[in-house]
């Protein structure tokens, strides 16, 4: 009987943690900070409205069937005419969800787009993650395909640029960078808040190579430090959202520079670079709230 009991008890215990799970973003409508754009993610289909930016046109609706989905450690959402990766965390009761998918049309290899939506209920002036600005890195991996040379430092730490790339032998393996502000936002408010949580995305993201993540190394414990302060970190290995508390908040009007530096690794199987795509920060304005 006790048996029984005990299977039964642990059947619940997974149904609920799976339930759990599926609470994150499913069967949401994540905005578009700037315009009319969303996208919500069912069981079986990704439905995204693409505003156009004009009246006329007004929004699109595309609507794809959902083929399989994977969580780790790319959190993968293949459809017929895509992969995309889908990339999750919450901050301060805002939900913040990054669609990550191949940028064929750019004109440089490893290229992707990733687009920033957030859902929230609170009165707040559109809120979404931003990217770091890089200073100087100790050292980058540069790479020559075809006729292009590719540097693996980007200028904005974000999924929009090539991530950065250092190799496993350099010493040290460190980037500072500033959680600088998009220049719209420092002309109309100084009433976004300090920075509490960095969010980081371990490892090689690329969508149209899923292998590159496990071929590449990934960090696994890092430092951040600046003024007076620093903290170490242990990174799960997974290139899904963490968030890095910070020793102390920052001041995104001070343009303080922070300082990243790699501490050891999960090896690659193919190659000993280390990759970390994105490493980004959250702009809420409460309004002076």
């Amino acid at each position: 009987m006790k048996t029984k009991l005990l299977c039964v008890f642990v059947i619940i215990f997974l149904v609920s943690c799976s339930i759990q799970a599926d609470e994150g973003y499913n069967n949401i409508e994540f905005r578009y900070p700037d315009d009319r754009s969303t996208v919500k993610i069912l069981e079986n289909e990704i439905c995204f409205k693409w505003d156009s930016g004009n009246e006329v046109e007004g929004v699109s609706e595309v609507n794809e069937k959902i083929i399989s989905k994977v969580e780790n450690p790319l959190p993968r959402i293949k459809t017929h005419t895509k992969n995309y990766y889908v990339f999750y965390t919450e901050l301060s009761n805002i939900q913040f969800l990054t669609v990550v998918f191949d940028a064929s049309s750019k004109n440089s290899f490893f290229s992707t787009y990733g687009i920033n939506f957030y859902y929230n209920d609170r009165k707040i002036n559109n809120p979404f993650l931003y990217g770091v600005t890089i200073d100087t890195a100790s050292d980058f991996v540069q790479e020559k395909i075809g006729e292009e040379e590719i540097s693996f430092l980007p200028i904005r730490w974000g999924f929009n640029y090539h991530p950065w790339a250092v190799s496993k032998y350099s010493s040290p393996k460190s980037i500072t960078f500033t959680c600088s502000l998009p220049s719209y936002i420092e002309r109309f408010s100084n009433t976004v808040n300090d920075i509490e949580y960095l969010i980081i995305s371990n490892g090689f993201v690329f969508p149209k190579q899923d292998n590159l993540y496990q071929k590449n190394a990934r960090a696994k414990t890092i430092k951040i430090s600046y003024d007076k302060y620093e903290k170490t970190y242990t990174l799960a290995d997974t290139a899904d959202y963490q968030k890095l508390k910070l020793p102390k908040k920052i001041n995104l009007y001070n343009d303080t520079l922070v300082r990243l530096e790699i501490l050891d690794v999960y090896d690659g199987t193919d190659y000993d670079d280390i990759v970390i795509s994105s490493l980004c920060f959250p702009v809420i304005d409460t309004g002076g709230k």
